[in-house]
Order: structure tokens, then sequence, then C-alpha cells
């Protein structure tokens, strides 16, 4: 689908020429750019994306799964990473598991629009690459699949232990859950146990400030499913 209908009043080098400005600075520039006040901004972004944003999805099989764990070395510190790194890695060489790699395209209004929601909502508690990369997952969903309900921040329990997903998709044929950022092998591989579809969305810069400075329109992102003929 494209964006050719998405209406973005913002320059290409909007971001780049904000630099490294505060959040707060950013984000009083993005509700003068698109003159939308206040709470009407959100939505009215999310609404333009989800009609009209335009995404190219590419994908292929693979083995090389440690790219979906790009930056993500301070989150598998934990005791026992080493061990389940050797076990998941024997489960891919058997076949285990269906593993795609590909690369979301965006065209520069979807782009723009995509870095505008990410800054649209005042949050201390994630980046806005973090934010940028749940959005650009929801894309995908509602561009992949036919009228998903999709929940954000869902908690949930596995094998004992309190998790939140960044979002899940619930599908005709699936549960797909989504982790963007950085992102634990544990829970991967426990996602993987109980039945679910993962998709990982890592990191592509360590810039947390502004990371729109530089234009990118292409993003990685990883597949992880049980082979159906595996029991």
């Amino acid at each position: 689908m494209s964006s050719q209908w998405l209406q973005c009043p913002l320059p290409d080098n909007f971001f780049k020429q904000l630099g490294k400005a505060h959040s707060s600075e950013i984000r009083r520039a993005i509700h003068k750019a698109w003159n939308l006040p206040g709470r009407k901004l959100y939505p009215a972004l999310r609404n333009r994306v989800e009609q009209s944003g335009m995404l190219e999805v590419v994908t292929e099989q693979t083995q090389e799964w440690d790219g979906a764990f790009r930056y993500s070395d301070e989150w598998n510190r934990y005791p026992g990473y080493k061990s389940d790194k050797a076990q998941f890695e024997r489960e891919v060489k058997k076949g285990k598991w269906r593993i795609q790699s590909g690369m979301l395209h965006v065209d520069m209004p979807t782009w723009l629009t995509l870095a505008s929601l990410s800054f649209a909502q005042d949050s201390e508690k994630e980046s806005p690459n973090h934010r940028f990369l749940k959005e650009l997952f929801q894309l995908y969903i509602r561009r992949s699949y036919i009228h998903p309900f999709i929940q954000k921040e869902k908690k949930m329990m596995l094998y004992g232990h309190a998790v939140r997903c960044d979002v899940v998709a619930h599908t005709e044929d699936k549960v797909l859950i989504g982790e963007t950022g950085g992102v634990q092998l544990w829970k991967v591989m426990a996602l993987l146990y109980k039945g679910y579809t993962v998709a990982v969305l890592p990191h592509w810069t360590q810039q947390k400030v502004n990371p729109f400075i530089r234009k990118r329109l292409s993003y990685a992102f990883y597949l992880f499913s049980r082979r159906q003929s595996d029991s």
C-alpha cells in the first residue's frame, strides 16, 4: 500500500535540523509542524499511518538469528544465558524453529509520521527509537493480516515469571508477539515453547535522544515460529 496520499507537512530534514534537542523541544516542534494540539496529535497521526502508510516487507529463510539481539547485550547478562544460547543453537540446527529475517521498508512520509508518533506521547519510560519500533511493528501487523486484534504492553506469565510483551496481535490463525529493542533470549525461547510466533525488531542505533537525525527508511526484523512438523 502506497502512502502517496499520506499528507506530511514535515520537510525531509526536519529531525536533522532539531539535532540532539531535548525531547520536550522536539515534541513542541512536532505539534507546531502538524498543527495538531495536545491529545489530538497521537490519534490523528496513528490513524494516518494505519490508513495510508506505506510498508514493503521482504523476508528470507535463515538460520542466522543473532542479529535479532543486536544491542541487547545488557539484557542478556542473566544467569543461564550461555546455556540458553547453546540450547537454542542446537534447536535451530535440528530444524525445530522456523526463522525468517527481513527488512521493513517505508517511504519518507511514512517515516516522518512514525518518527513524529515516537515523540507524540510524553514518556520517560522508553526511548523514542523503542516507541518507533512498536509503531512500525503495528503497521506491519495491519498490512500483513486481516482485522487483527492488537494489544500493547500485554502482561503474562512465562514459566512462573511475570513479563510484559510490547505488542500482542491475535490473527485468524496465530498469536504473534512483537518484541522491540533490547530483548532477552530466554523470553523469546519461552514464548516459542508456549506456541507463539515471535517477531523481533532490534534497535538500529544506540542514539536515544533523537534517533532520527540520520534518515533511515529500512529496518531489520526477525520472525521465529515452530515448524508445523514439530510436535
